[in-house]
């Protein structure tokens, strides 16, 4: 299983779904719907303790209740399945894709995509030493305006640009460490404007051959898991590619936003060679103190939030 693994990572919103689903359309790649299982490891406390499969016993009912859409819960003795000959959390994780694969794909060849999993990335590099790496980086600025329109995040420019700051700056820290020959940077714009070109960079780093039906829409993904990918926020992978999205996000913004946005994420821009836009004459310091002032509000409801459960 590990021969072969690629991972999927970005910061979320930032196309990672939209490659998943061209990927998938390959005769050998089958990436199912994110499993964020180091996420939920994390959450749970295991993540950084030595492996103890009596704690992963009771890990696993929980994590298949979060993740349901998988359908593994129908699986028989599935439990059983992901502790087989477990030694580690990679382990199970391993054991966790080798049934995804058993029972919607016959694909030789299996990838995972989780956003978030790029805050595990070095641990990941680490644990899964034959496994590449596609890391997707998208202009910062269109991230945040995404990042707003979803219903489960923060809704400030403040919270919506420091996310994208620290996760621009992870994926700035793995490129340039020892394991840089195994990570492949996609630049988000060139995937929507450019994606025959882009996607035959992917498959010579996959060492795959490139298929005409990756880019066929009618071509699509497993059946198992629409509901999965009818949730609104996945609408617009689920499109024609339109290579006009990539800079639809300009608009959507007031100067003044526009301003504060690239006074936060400054550095990390400018390091992905993107352009800064708003004229530097632009006022945006008392926005940036309401969006402050949201942006606190919103972690102390969050930690409040976490205390009272």
């Amino acid at each position: 299983m590990n021969n072969g693994l690629f991972f999927i990572i970005a910061s979320p919103r930032s196309g990672t779904t939209l490659l998943e689903r061209l990927l998938n359309r390959h005769s050998r790649l089958y990436v199912p719907p994110e499993t964020a299982f180091f996420t939920y490891l994390k959450r749970s406390g295991l993540f950084d303790q030595k492996y103890n499969a009596e704690a992963m016993k009771k890990f696993i009912p929980t994590y298949l209740g979060n993740r349901k859409f998988l359908n593994l819960e129908r699986v028989p003795d599935v439990e059983k399945h992901l502790l087989q000959d477990a030694k580690t959390h990679g382990d199970v994780f391993l054991n966790l894709l080798a049934l995804l694969q058993k029972i919607d794909s016959k694909k030789p060849r299996i990838g995972e995509k989780t956003p978030h999993h790029l805050a595990h990335a070095e641990y990941l590099l680490n644990t899964f030493p034959e496994a590449r790496f596609l890391a997707i980086i998208r202009d910062g600025r269109a991230v945040v305006r995404s990042r707003l329109a979803h219903p489960n995040w923060e809704h400030n420019l403040v919270g919506a640009a420091k996310f994208w700051r620290k996760d621009a700056r992870l994926l700035q820290k793995i490129k340039s460490g020892p394991h840089n020959e195994r990570i492949h940077i996609i630049r988000y714009e060139k995937l929507i404007s450019h994606p025959e070109e882009t996607l035959k960079e992917v498959c010579i780093f996959l060492e795959e051959k490139f298929e005409p039906t990756m880019l066929e829409e009618n071509n699509t993904a497993s059946i198992s898991y629409q509901e999965y990918y009818q949730q609104p926020w996945m609408a617009k992978s689920n499109s024609p590619i339109d290579p006009g999205r990539a800079n639809a996000w300009i608009e959507e913004y007031k100067l003044s936003e526009l301003a504060l946005v690239e006074q936060l994420i400054k550095p990390e821009l400018q390091y992905f060679n993107y352009e800064l836009m708003a004229p530097p004459d632009i006022q945006w310091r008392v926005l940036f103190a309401k969006e402050w002032v949201r942006h606190y509000f919103f972690r102390i409801h969050k930690r409040l939030s976490g205390m009272l459960k």
